[in-house]
């Protein structure tokens, strides 16, 4: 994973036991290798975490739009069941009517 390019740059790094162990713990030869390839690593990983936020965002509004149209789509075909619950509900209040006025005779 190394760049083979001149390392020009020298620097002093102070830092936490913990991260000591997070770059000892990464592949390379030596301290200054493991940093490097772990730097690199991490700024590769970088856009494609950012692809992956991406897709994953745009699906969730895929998600929500339709989400939201079965909603709607459910709420008109529950608004047609009421009203034929309640046409229902009126011919039933009707007969039982009928049926009183015919006890009634």
């Amino acid at each position: 994973m190394s760049i083979k390019e001149k390392k020009s740059i020298s620097r002093s790094v102070r830092m936490t036991q913990t991260v000591y162990d997070i770059v000892d713990s990464f592949e390379g030869n030596g301290f200054n290798e493991k940093f490097q390839n772990l730097v690199l690593y991490c700024f590769k990983e970088k856009e494609k975490v950012r692809k992956d936020i991406k897709f994953m965002q745009d699906r969730a509004k895929r998600n929500e739009r339709e989400y939201q149209k079965r909603m709607e789509q459910n709420s008109t075909k529950l608004e047609a069941q009421q009203d034929i619950l309640n046409k229902l509900n009126m011919v039933s209040y009707y007969v039982d009517s009928l049926l009183h006025q015919c006890e009634l005779n």
